[in-house]
C-alpha cells in the first residue's frame, strides 16, 4: 500500500487508538516506503511492543524518516530504549 505511494512525505495518524497492534501492522507496511519524512503518531496507546516495531521501521534500509512525533503514548523508558 505505502511502497506504492511515491508522494506520501506527511502522515498523521494523531488520536486514532491504534495501541500497539495498529502500530505494527502499520509499520509492516511502511518498511517499503522510502518517502514518508513526518510520521505523527502522538496519542495512540503505543507501549513498549509499539516501539519495537517503530524501532525495525527506523532501522529499515528505506526509512527516510525525519521527524517522528510519538507525545501522549505510553512508550516509557523501555520504549524509548527501543527506539534509541
Amino acid at each position: 500500500m505505502f511502497q506504492n505511494n511515491v508522494g506520501l512525505q506527511k502522515l498523521s495518524l494523531r488520536k486514532h487508538m491504534l495501541r500497539d497492534d495498529g502500530c505494527y501492522i502499520l509499520m509492516e507496511h511502511l518498511l517499503e516506503n522510502n518517502t514518508l519524512k513526518v510520521l505523527d503518531l502522538n496519542a495512540n496507546q503505543i507501549s513498549f511492543k509499539g516501539c519495537e516495531a517503530i524501532s525495525k521501521y527506523l532501522k529499515g534500509e528505506n526509512c527516510s524518516l525525519e521527524s517522528l512525533h510519538l507525545a501522549n503514548n505510553k512508550c516509557a523508558d523501555y520504549g524509548a530504549k527501543a527506539i534509541a
